[in-house]
């Protein structure tokens, strides 16, 4: 099983956890007792292999931590639980997803590959202010993934 990390004593009753994604769409699903429609699901909805397999990890991932209630998503593209109060956050990159899900608090979790993609969106996130603040060296991609973090 490829549960990379997993950490279950933050505050506030937090669980996260992050796989390495090794398998294929079947075996990401075949312990789940709703593996086949989730799996019909993903091809569905997703035409790329990749992103198909983020999903359907992110779905293992909350059977490894116990959440049996389906993501729903918000407008804005917020996940919640459907029948849960619990709050939950996902997130995925190439090879890895991650899940982490806390009894009291609204959580974030984000994980990144480090390439130079944070450098083509850093005006999303960085103000003119600090843009000022880095050094001058025009893919500065480990001062970014810092400020992103």
């Amino acid at each position: 099983m490829p549960l990379y990390q997993q950490f279950s004593d933050c505050k506030g009753g937090c669980k996260i956890a992050i796989w390495q994604i090794v398998e294929s769409e079947e075996e990401l699903v075949a312990p789940l007792s709703n593996g086949r429609v989730l799996l019909e699901e993903a091809r569905q909805r997703f035409k790329a292999a990749g992103r198909r397999i983020e999903w359907l990890a992110v779905r293992r991932l909350m059977h490894q931590l116990g959440i049996a209630s389906p993501i729903a998503y918000l407008p804005s593209g917020k996940p919640y639980l459907k029948d849960d109060e619990r709050h939950i956050t996902i997130s995925h990159t190439r090879g890895y997803a991650a899940v982490a899900i806390s009894e009291t608090n609204p959580i974030g979790l984000d994980i990144e590959q480090r390439t130079d993609k944070v450098c083509r969106v850093q005006h999303k996130f960085l103000s003119p202010e600090e843009k000022s603040l880095l050094p001058s060296e025009k893919k500065n991609v480990e001062a970014l993934l810092i400020i992103w973090t």
